[in-house]
């Protein structure tokens, strides 16, 4: 408890109006705007209950006097290694922005670690009196032991303290009007909050709203993640992030605090950040809800007149791919088919960018595998041997082996997907891989996105095919090697357990910008095993903007998708067989070429292991010719 906090003086507070419409013109906005997303909806505008009330739980009654938003910190503190300094004093920061009085605080942010001894989420609820004496009805969300479980945990009166970041709605607790919100069924892809906020950055354009408050979830179940500890190795990417954080579906009832604003305001503003807790054992950072069939919300919101900016870091929220912009802005092509003859792209216009591939022997590799998965699993064996059958029915694939010019392929990427569709991104894998790997016959293996105008949507491919010398089509470690390109690619099978993956909806008829609505769109499923994941991975993206890693999952059942990670720590067991590419090949569209490189900003580096992937990709195949060869096989 004797850590340290920075001193509040020498923060820099930056502050800016915002623009305060009259409510009854807010109701009518936000009316028009939920009732495009939900079955029931009903805004109006009354006196706040007293949010003290049991059902509410909060400090005090009412989010009038002063409503103020406040942001500290950010992201960039968290990521990629965790800034420990950073805690703040929230009573002194709130009496500098308010003045003399009493102030109430509720919003979302990062708890204060030292008092739980890990990195934690932090629901606030606060009031702090005119002679500063705080009374806290916040909590702390942390993942806890073995199989981790959420803990809920009040933060006691005498810890004033946040960490990292922090997004408060500041108010003097006054009774007084407020928006009341009630929506029931979801029938559109946007979450709760989000639909608020962007039919109001539709109606205001260039006017900054913001509004702070409370809402509830009394029906239904909402996907939640809370932070694991301070990661110990840097989180750069989508992947890295979201398998750091700990996703859960949390019950009903939930009563969610936080704030949102319709733009950045030139300060880096976070648009959106709610934080729940409940009266159980559940609490965290809400995403959307999960059942959209019998959901229930019901919101008191107030607008605010100003925001003020505590502590910007100089890296932006853009910079991280974990918030809230767009990291891929293609412009949309709106080509549509409504039957069996779509074009494909013509596969000798495309770009096809080739480099090689550090070959190591398989023994060297061998033990970097061993010493590697020692350290994440209990008990491992990694041998080279000769390459089993393939074909034999507990693996289903269409040839034997994975020898004979092996090669990755990746063709397209993540930005022909968001934030709209480019439907004529379909490629002929029997033209591209003929091209990249001559005569004679291939057998390619890998994931991608399927030809989705066999089934009238958009839908996981998880491709296993071969093409025999006339092209009849048969349907179906980074840190060792530093900057040394190593490139795998073959089949691992889950064989006891079950595995966190997910399909792709449909395509979206709305812009996808943001993490939340990602991860909103994307359907995810716990998937039991036997699955038999096809796919590729490779140390450094070599300039090429390479997908760093990429394995789709099959089963003899129903199941298929996305691999991202198991689930079941205890009793999973994975056997793979994989060979080591020579080279890799790049193939995108040549008059594309500057345009996408401009907008995708570069990968970082990463070292082979499971992770999940938020971004699938049109295609992202590895092919290699049909002859048995020693693969490196582990389990």
């Amino acid at each position: 408890m004797s850590q340290n906090q920075l001193i509040s003086e020498q923060l820099l507070f930056e502050e800016k109006p915002l623009y305060v419409p009259p409510l009854s013109e807010l109701q009518k906005v936000i009316q028009g705007a939920l009732t495009a997303n939900f079955a029931r909806v009903d805004v109006s505008v009354g006196p706040c209950p007293d949010l003290k009330d049991s059902q509410f739980g909060l400090v005090d009654s009412g989010l009038g006097g002063k409503p103020t938003l406040l942001e500290a910190g950010g992201p960039p503190f968290l990521l990629p290694l965790v800034q420990r300094d950073k805690l703040y004093n929230i009573t002194e920061i709130t009496r500098k922005i308010q003045g003399p009085g009493k102030i109430f605080a509720v919003g979302a942010g990062a708890g204060p670690w030292p008092i739980r001894g890990s990195n934690c989420e932090g629901i606030y609820n606060l009031s702090v009196s005119e002679t500063d004496e705080l009374t806290n009805g916040s909590y702390t969300a942390t993942v806890r032991g073995r199989k981790e479980e959420c803990v809920l945990e009040k933060i006691p009166n005498t810890e004033p303290r946040c960490a990292l970041l922090l997004n408060l709605f500041l108010s003097q607790g006054k009774p007084g009007q407020v928006l009341r919100i009630t929506a029931k069924q979801r029938t559109g892809e946007q979450n709760f909050i989000e639909c608020i906020r962007k039919g109001l950055e539709t109606h205001y354009g260039d006017k900054v709203v913001g509004l702070g408050g409370i809402f509830l979830i009394k029906k239904g179940a909402a996907h939640q993640h809370v932070m694991r500890d301070f990661s110990k190795t840097p989180i750069h990417t989508d992947e890295e992030v979201n398998e750091w954080l700990k996703f859960y579906e949390m019950p009903a009832q939930l009563n969610a605090v936080g704030t949102l604003v319709t733009k950045e305001h030139d300060l880096d503003l976070r648009l959106q950040h709610f934080h729940s807790f409940s009266f159980s054992n559940w609490g965290g950072h809400y995403h959307y809800d999960t059942t959209p069939d019998v959901v229930e919300y019901e919101a008191y919101l107030n607008v605010a007149e100003r925001v003020v900016r505590v502590d910007k870091p100089e890296a932006t929220h853009k910079s991280l791919l974990y918030l809230y912009q767009s990291k891929f802005l293609n412009s949309y092509r709106n080509i549509c088919s409504d039957n069996m003859s779509q074009s494909h792209l013509q596969t000798d216009q495309l770009l096809f960018e080739e480099k090689p591939l550090h070959v190591p022997s398989l023994l060297e590799l061998q033990k970097v595998i061993q010493g590697a998965l020692n350290a994440n699993f209990a008990s491992v064996d990694v041998n080279v041997g000769p390459c089993p059958d393939l074909k034999d029915s507990q693996f289903g694939l269409v040839e034997s082996g994975l020898g004979g010019r092996p090669t990755l392929l990746e063709a397209g990427g993540p930005p022909y997907l968001r934030p709209l569709v480019q439907r004529e991104k379909l490629y002929n894998l029997k033209e591209i891989t003929r091209k990249v790997q001559g005569p004679g016959k291939i057998f390619a293996v890998g994931p991608g996105a399927g030809p989705w105008p066999i089934r009238n949507s958009n839908c996981e491919g998880i491709f296993n095919f071969s093409l025999n010398e006339e092209d009849e089509l048969k349907q179906g470690l980074e840190q060792h090697y530093g900057d040394k390109v190593i490139g795998l690619g073959g089949i691992f099978v889950v064989k006891k357990g079950c595995v966190h993956q997910h399909v792709m909806r449909d395509f979206s008829k709305t812009p996808i910008h943001t993490h939340e609505q990602i991860q909103q769109w994307l359907k995810f499923y716990e998937m039991p095993a036997q699955l038999n994941a096809v796919g590729t991975l490779v140390t450094k993206d070599l300039g090429l903007d390479l997908r760093l890693q990429h394995f789709h999952s099959f089963s003899f059942e129903n199941w298929g998708g996305h691999y991202h990670y198991d689930t079941t720590p205890d009793i999973v067991e994975y056997e793979a067989y994989l060979s080591v590419a020579e080279r890799v090949i790049r193939s995108k569209k040549a008059d594309l070429k500057d345009k996408c490189m401009e907008r995708v900003p570069q990968r970082f580096s990463q070292a082979p292991k499971p992770v999940t992937t938020l971004s699938p990709c049109d295609l992202a195949t590895s092919k290699v010719a049909a002859k048995a060869t020693p693969p490196i096989h582990f389990h």
